[in-house]
């Protein structure tokens, strides 16, 4: 069973690192290697780990046992 909330969080997530890398590709080049471009790349790579993370989870399965 899947949940639907992690679903929509990971396509908000996947959209969101979309755009971020769209403004880091297409940022000027005097801000180029600032510290807003890191903060961007930064932000791009712990969105990129949070959904790989998220992707592997998806395929473990936890048994819980019963109380009886």
């Amino acid at each position: 069973m899947q949940c639907v909330n992690i679903k929509q969080t990971l396509l908000i997530c996947c959209i969101t690192q979309i755009w971020m890398e769209n403004w880091l590709d297409n940022m000027p080049e005097n801000l180029q290697g600032s510290a807003k471009a890191d903060e961007l790349q930064e932000a791009v790579d712990n969105l990129e780990s949070f959904v790989s993370s998220c992707e592997e989870a998806e395929n473990v399965e936890v048994d819980f046992p019963g109380m009886f």
